[in-house]
């Protein structure tokens, strides 16, 4: 868990990001840290780091691990989390800690954040965001239905419509017969110039 391994020097506060390292992918160049936005839990990182000074001091070391309840010998962290959940009076929720995830990913791109920056502060492909992270509900269909439905091009009344055009064009392809037996009768020339011209009454 990248969690373990965050350290009060990786809280960036002037520049209002954390470092995270990726033990996952560090084997990986270039995918060994990530930084990620402090803006959404700035203030659970302030309330924790009060919580954490010695009695008297002002600052903590830069080493010194921000996640100390928990250590990597608990592999499995779901389980002190299910009973903090339920503490909480609520309902744990499936893949708690990836729903976790998912969830401020689908929240970040809502809040228009462009996709390929929200997958590197996540810490995964925009493949792998758009196939496995992104969330859709309910919300988004009641976001999409409370906006002003799309208009026709041709708000004046006045200028023609592509379906005016067409059927101009069409009218333009039918031609007056020659025939002298009844002057309605129209022949269709068709487009390519040959085939049979079918007689129609109007």
């Amino acid at each position: 868990m990248e969690v373990f391994n965050l350290t009060w020097g990786d809280v960036l506060w002037n520049k209002g990001k954390l470092r995270v390292r990726s033990t996952k992918t560090q084997h990986i160049e270039g995918c060994e840290l990530r930084y990620v936005p402090l803006r959404d839990i700035r203030q659970f990182l302030e309330d924790t780091f009060q919580a954490a000074l010695p009695k008297g001091k002002r600052s903590l070391p830069a080493d010194a691990l921000v996640i100390t309840r928990y250590d990597e010998s608990n592999s499995n962290l779901d389980k002190p989390f299910r009973k903090i959940i339920e503490a909480a009076g609520l309902v744990p929720w499936p893949k708690l800690f990836q729903n976790m995830r998912a969830s401020c990913e689908t929240q970040w791109l809502k809040d228009s954040e462009r996709g390929d920056l929200v997958a590197n502060w996540i810490g995964h492909s925009v493949t792998v965001q758009r196939k496995h992270y992104v969330q859709h509900t309910d919300d988004d269909v009641d976001a999409f239905n409370a906006k002003p439905s799309f208009k026709s091009v041709n708000t004046g009344g006045n200028k023609p419509t592509r379906i005016d055009a067409k059927a101009r064009d069409i009218a333009n392809k039918v031609k007056p017969s020659k025939g002298k037996e009844n002057a309605s009768e129209q022949r269709f020339s068709t487009s390519s110039g040959h085939g049979t011209n079918n007689p129609t009454r109007t």
